[in-house]
């Protein structure tokens, strides 16, 4: 009671008169001052970026670099306004821009050059400037990332459902070669049974051809005993028609003598009628013998032509030798003697006539028969030339034949393989994605941004200030714990020389600073959920923890202070800063260096930061043993000190009348 008591006795002293008044007052809402001052000048940053200018410079016209602008523009995350490079390069210097973001003039070729044969990345130019600001640096840098996703995922989209669309073609198009494979199988098959059929033509070929060269054998023996014949032809009419050529004139003189007879013996005519007889006899062997000549001319052609024309003459003669006789034996009848010599010479007239055409002939048959001869050796040689090309056609028939049957293997090969072809084809074309238009769509938009991000937020700070509020409702609590030993002594004079316990003493000195403790932890809380909107998930346990935050922070100043007196003040700021770097507020506690991770485990604020994250966001509560634990060490600690303070300074020294540094 005794410590209540002194207690009291400060509250009195500390509301004595107005100005003092005015002093607790104070002290009371300082937390208010740092705390919600700073939270609600920051509670919700991002939800007015829009306030932020920003210059857009789209220097691409074409289709795609118009839609990424009105992306940009649509997101109304900054107050965009589309300006040229020069504008933009210049506000931005002169801070008229927070930043500047340039779409180039190839921007849309680079996007779609991946479908050519020189494919290069598109590129957005981000101007900032950190003099204007460098978290406005940082928020563009997210913006362009977020805007690089999006067109990335709308490219890729773009480019996989021109993929998807291709393997569709390939779909068809391996349709189509499985057809032709098909029909390649089956020409194949008819292709195999051509070349069979080939094969057994080749080999009746190659027998016919070795039968036609047996025969142009044979044909060209033949052809040289032609040309061995006509040549003996030739040259037997060459000799008749050398004997003949003095035939007509011969005739002719024939002729002459007999008219001459037949005019001599006119007289003798009717006693030489026999020999009349004979010589009309002989007269009409004569006419036969030139009719037979004349009318089986192909004699004179014959080896055999010469020995039967002289037969024939020979039976033309031989009545005339009779007649002769019977003339030699009948000279009395000279009357038969007058009529023969008439017929004779009648005869001989004729054959004198006859003679110049029977010469032609015989030179005629003799020039023909050298014309055969030619011929037939001419033939004779043709023969032998076709015996040995037709010796060489089947060899080639031969090899024909050897060829049809290597074709015909060959065709049913080609067959078994193309049918393979074929199996293999279809097989490996429902393997090809052939997707619908509705599925293709799908799927591309599935390879154009494969990867999705499911949130999902066991607790969220509904905004950039709650974020931030555990940090500063500690840091404001320390403040105002400070500020108020601006103002209330930490141990009682009186109390101190008084015979009291030291227990009693530093107690007396830490409930007036823990009932002002309450009324700003109070003040604080109300402001930030009734003023700002801030919603603790736990209300009344984060009242009941703040208050115990605003009593921890007393003890441990009171013990600071009255050990070491301003020196414990200067502790008490520089262990505000340490703590500020530790406590992991902002930025996780893991990222700054190894050293001061410590820090962060041994110092109260970072258990008060994540006790209030815990009670403001509903996290798990297991923790706050811990938290709560540490801070009852740190309140029973504080304590310590300051009754340890209290103990010592019981007894006056000289520098605490006049200490070094006030």
């Amino acid at each position: 009671m005794r410590a209540v008591r002194l207690a009291a006795n400060e509250l009195r002293r500390l509301t004595a008169n107005r100005m003092q008044k005015f002093a607790v007052a104070g002290v009371c809402i300082i937390p208010l001052i740092y705390g919600v001052l700073y939270l609600y000048a920051n509670w919700d940053p991002y939800g007015k970026l829009h306030n932020i200018p920003a210059a857009l410079v789209v220097n691409d016209r074409q289709e795609l670099g118009e839609k990424v602008a009105k992306q940009i523009t649509d997101k109304d995350s900054f107050g965009w306004r589309r300006v040229d490079s020069q504008r933009a390069e210049d506000g931005v210097r002169s801070g008229e821009f927070g930043f500047a973001l340039t779409i180039p003039e190839d921007f849309s070729n680079s996007l779609l050059s991946p479908g050519t044969a020189s494919p290069r990345q598109a590129q957005m130019l981000l101007t900032t400037n950190d003099a204007n600001n460098f978290l406005l640096s940082t928020f563009a840098g997210t913006l362009t990332s977020q805007v690089r996703a999006a067109v990335a995922a709308e490219a890729g989209t773009a480019a996989a459902n021109k993929l998807l669309l291709g393997f569709g073609q390939i779909y068809q198009q391996t349709g189509q070669l499985a057809d032709g494979a098909g029909q390649l199988a089956d020409g194949s098959r008819a292709a195999a049974g051509g070349a069979a059929a080939l094969a057994g033509g080749a080999h009746q070929l190659a027998t016919g051809s070795e039968q036609l060269v047996a025969g142009s054998e044979r044909l060209a023996n033949g052809t040289s005993s032609v040309a061995d014949g006509a040549g003996q032809l030739s040259g037997g009419l060459n000799t008749l028609r050398d004997r003949t050529a003095n035939l007509p004139a011969q005739t002719e003189q024939l002729a002459d003598g007999a008219e001459q007879v037949a005019r001599g013996n006119r007289k003798l005519a009717d006693t030489v009628n026999p020999l009349g007889a004979a010589s009309n006899d002989f007269a009409a062997k004569i006419a036969k013998a030139r009719q037979d000549i004349n009318s089986n001319p192909a004699l004179l052609l014959n080896p055999m032509g010469l020995a039967e024309i002289n037969r024939i003459f020979d039976a033309a003669t031989g009545p005339a030798l009779r007649a002769n006789d019977k003339v030699q034996g009948f000279v009395g009848p000279v009357n038969q003697l007058a009529d023969g010599s008439e017929q004779v010479a009648a005869g001989a007239r004729q054959l004198a006539n006859a003679t110049p055409a029977l010469s032609g002939g015989i030179r005629e048959a003799a020039d023909g028969g050298a014309r055969l001869a030619d011929g037939s050796r001419q033939a004779a040689t043709g023969a032998s030339t076709l015996h040995s090309g037709l010796v060489t056609a089947g060899g080639g028939a031969e090899k024909l034949a050897d060829g049809a049957d290597e074709l015909a293997d060959g065709t049913g090969r080609i067959a078994d393989g193309s049918g393979t072809l074929k199996s293999k084809v279809d097989e490996g074309r429902n393997r090809i994605p052939n997707p619908s238009d509705a599925q293709r769509d799908g799927i591309a938009k599935v390879i154009g941004d494969p990867v999705g991000i499911e949130k999902s937020a066991m607790t969220k700070a509904p905004t950039y200030g709650a974020g931030l509020a555990p940090m500063f409702i500690g840091l404001a609590l320390w403040v105002g714990a400070f500020s108020m030993f601006m103002i209330v002594k930490p141990l009682s004079t009186r109390a101190l020389g008084r015979p009291l316990r030291p227990t009693i003493t530093a107690i007396g000195g830490w409930l007036p600073t823990t009932a002002l403790g309450v009324v700003q932890a109070c003040l604080l809380f109300g402001v930030l959920t009734l003023g700002l909107g801030l919603k603790p998930a736990h209300p009344v346990l984060t009242l009941g923890f703040l208050l115990l935050v605003s009593m921890t922070f007393s003890a441990i100043l009171l013990g600071l202070i009255a050990m070491f007196g301003a020196q414990g003040r200067f502790a008490a700021l520089v262990l505000l800063l340490v703590q500020l770097i530790s406590s992991g507020g902002t930025f996780p506690w893991q990222t700054t260096p190894d050293p001061v991770h410590a820090l962060h485990e041994i110092l109260p604020m970072g258990f008060v930061v994540d006790g209030l994250r815990r009670l403001l966001y509903g996290a798990d509560m297991s923790q706050m043993w811990v938290n709560i634990g540490m801070l009852l060490m740190y309140l029973v600690g504080g304590l310590a000190l300051a009754t340890y303070a209290a103990y010592r300074k019981r007894v006056w020294k000289i520098t605490r009348l006049q200490p070094d540094l006030a």
